[in-house]
């Protein structure tokens, strides 16, 4: 899926001897519904001898699509050129989206001696399984006891399609307990299908 659509811009090219006058372009095909004219696009216009004349696409897909099926469709335009006044032009795209995973899901630090002077950490990565890139924030809250637990470093804000990033956590329990301190990473993002994921934390 695209927040934004994705734009073209098909070039005319007049290499004719005279005026070229395009007086009409629309857009066909099963998929047709998906790509329209740029709103700058007057509806019709003319090529001079050696000119260009720009046209732009959008393309905003709907549903994510398979890497082998494009969505298609067709922009034609009705010209007085001689040698054929319509012209069709194919137009082809895919619909990407962004699908995250937390790995593992659980991060269980043990017993650990209250207060340590270093504390220990561990490891998960935030990972992107799909084309489009993956925007995420993150909190540390609920539980027993979220202050013992704090994320290291600077967390990522972004995880490029198909790619991972690691987020680094430690565990510094304020003192000694017999129950586990436990807590929630949450991180927020902006996948659809899952907007928050979410990290269990414990450790004695």
């Amino acid at each position: 899926q695209a927040a934004t659509p994705a734009v073209r811009t098909v070039t005319i090219e007049n290499i004719g001897t005279a005026t070229l006058g395009i007086t009409d372009a629309t857009i066909t095909g099963v998929d047709a519904d998906l790509f329209t004219l740029s709103s700058t696009f007057p509806g019709s216009g003319t090529v001079s001898v050696g000119g260009t004349y720009n046209i732009d696409v959008e393309f905003r897909p709907t549903i994510e699509t398979p890497s082998g099926t494009p969505s298609v469709a067709s922009l034609d335009l009705v010209t007085d050129a001689v040698s054929g006044g319509l012209i069709a032009i194919p137009l082809s795209g895919f619909g990407i989206d962004r699908h995250i995973d937390l790995d593992p899901d659980v991060l269980d630090f043990g017993e650990v001696y209250r207060n340590p002077g270093t504390p220990p950490t561990m490891t998960f990565a935030i990972e992107n399984n799909g084309m489009a890139r993956l925007a995420v924030t993150m909190v540390v809250e609920g539980g027993v006891a979220p202050e013992a637990f704090a994320v290291v470093g600077e967390p990522p804000s972004l995880v490029d399609g198909l790619g991972s990033e690691a987020v680094t956590v430690a565990f510094s329990p304020p003192s000694a307990s017999s129950v586990p301190f436990e807590a929630t990473l949450l991180v927020y993002n902006d996948d659809d299908d899952a907007p928050m994921a979410s990290l269990s934390l414990t450790g004695r």
